[in-house]
């Protein structure tokens, strides 16, 4: 198979990505499930893949329909050891965040959190609605639960819910599965003059097992660390600037976050910042600032933060062009614009189905990998999924699977849709589709009905053992759109 590599070109005075060449890639696209496959014993025929998640060690879980019922399955790194994880009947379907052979689940109706393990056994209970809820006070019951519990290395999970006092009151519980305990409680999480904490939101942990979280009573906003309050809306808002808004939540294993932060009502004044382990605040971007060779932005999207400290966040700039910016050691550049050429065809990236950007879904690893779906402008539907890689200087951008095209590992099916279902930014305990080894896990559905998880490996990438951290590159890989 052969792909197109893409080099750096100039769009309306901005450095972006085009076309340049075409070389032999240095990767494997393996199959890991599509609709009709046989799994595990007892024999499951798989109807239909849904949600997959990637962990650290390239093990794939993903969400199934088996005999009209739902299940989670697993694939080890190996490619031989197939696993029910959740089996039918269980309720479990959805699988939230993944590490070291460890998969956290949840139900369809958020009223259960277990850990599965690759190899089988029981699931191990995290909580359930109308058990016992561990609190600073009395022992209350949980009332609703997280849809996006977070797990770190270790198999901490972290996640929020609500637990009853009279009334429902959020709160944030982090631990080991039957041993958590609260981190936060919005029964004592309030801000003077402005009320209670009435909802808890993205839910992180780390390695080292610290934890964050966002919360909000849609008036005042905050961001908790290990159950202290860190950041408040307010102290981001200078004299005579109207109500603050904090939004998106990244961490990495130095405890550094990041996150965006709007001031209202006026949409278009957003910030993204960082904080640091000491409480630092940072100015990454400000919209309305002119940068050299990246504009003018707008708008911007919630950051996610590497192991590097690099943060990368989805934007729009002065004339309607959006891109995918990141800052690091070399200060803030733009990795994709809206415009830039794509292929040799003279297509572009250009968002023709109205969702106010071409660029969705984006992740970053700790080698600064940058995963993300694009959509083009094409008369019919046309998107694909690229990967930045910094490693490849002067043909960062290359394209790995495009609608339209045929793919080998589904037995030569056309492509109807492509998604990552995974956004972290690497150490932040939730679902992944982008590895520290540069494996990348797409799902795509086929112009046949069917649908699938692929995964997407550089030859001879080496995967990191479990508790280890590999700052791998891709080296000469080049992903692109395989030619027929």
């Amino acid at each position: 198979m052969r792909y197109r590599v893409f080099s750096v070109a100039v769009v309306a005075g901005v450095m972006v990505a085009s076309v340049a060449a075409v070389r032999a890639a240095e990767i494997t696209i393996e199959r890991v499930a599509l609709t009709g496959d046989q799994w595990d014993v007892p024999l499951y025929g798989v109807e239909a893949v849904g949600k997959a998640v990637l962990d650290n060690q390239g093990n794939v879980y993903f969400s199934a329909t088996v005999g009209g019922d739902n299940a989670v399955l697993a694939r080890a790194s190996d490619g031989g050891q197939q696993t029910v994880v959740a089996p039918t009947g269980s309720t479990f379907f959805d699988p939230s965040a993944a590490s070291a052979g460890r998969v956290v689940v949840v139900d369809g109706l958020n009223t259960k959190i277990a850990v599965w393990t690759i190899g089988g056994g029981a699931a191990l209970n995290v909580a359930t609605v109308r058990d016992n809820a561990p609190t600073f006070g009395p022992t209350e019951q949980y009332t609703v639960l997280t849809a996006s519990p977070a797990m770190n290395s270790s198999g901490k999970v972290a996640y929020a819910g609500n637990y009853a006092v009279g009334t429902d009151v959020p709160a944030f519980w982090s631990g080991t599965a039957g041993a958590t305990g609260m981190v936060v409680d919005g029964a004592s999480a309030s801000w003077t003059g402005l009320g209670a904490v009435v909802t808890l939101q993205n839910e992180r942990v780390i390695a080292g097992g610290t934890t964050a979280v966002l919360g909000t009573n849609f008036v005042q906003d905050g961001i908790w660390k290990n159950g202290t309050l860190i950041v408040e809306s307010a102290d981001l808002a200078g004299a005579g600037i109207p109500t603050e808004r904090i939004t998106g939540l990244g961490i990495n294993a130095a405890e550094k976050i990041a996150f965006r932060a709007t001031t209202e009502p006026i949409s278009e004044n957003q910030r993204i910042y960082t904080v640091d382990s000491v409480g630092h605040l940072s100015l990454v971007a400000n919209a309305g600032d002119l940068y050299s060779g990246v504009g003018t932005f707008k708008t911007f999207e919630d950051p996610l933060i590497n192991a590097a400290g690099s943060v990368v966040f989805g934007g729009n700039r002065e004339g309607d062009l959006a891109g995918i910016a990141i800052y690091g050691i070399d200060g803030l550049k733009i990795i994709a614009s809206e415009g830039a050429a794509v292929g040799l065809s003279g297509m572009h990236f250009l968002d023709d189905k109205g969702e106010g950007t071409p660029f969705s879904q984006i992740s970053i690893n700790a080698a600064g990998q940058v995963v993300f779906k694009g959509l083009l402008d094409d008369p019919i539907y046309t998107a694909g999924i690229f990967l930045w890689d910094p490693s490849l200087v002067g043909q960062e951008l290359s394209l790995i699977a495009r609608v339209g095209d045929t793919l080998a590992a589904a037995g030569g099916l056309e492509i109807a849709d492509l998604r990552l279902d995974g956004i972290s930014g690497g150490e932040d305990g939730v679902g992944a589709s982008l590895n520290d080894a540069g494996q990348i896990l797409f799902h795509a559905d086929f112009a046949t009905g069917v649908s699938g998880a692929f995964l997407v490996s550089p030859v001879g990438a080496a995967i990191p053992e479990a508790g280890t951290l590999a700052l791998l590159g891709l080296g000469g890989l080049a992903l692109g759109r395989r030619r027929r």
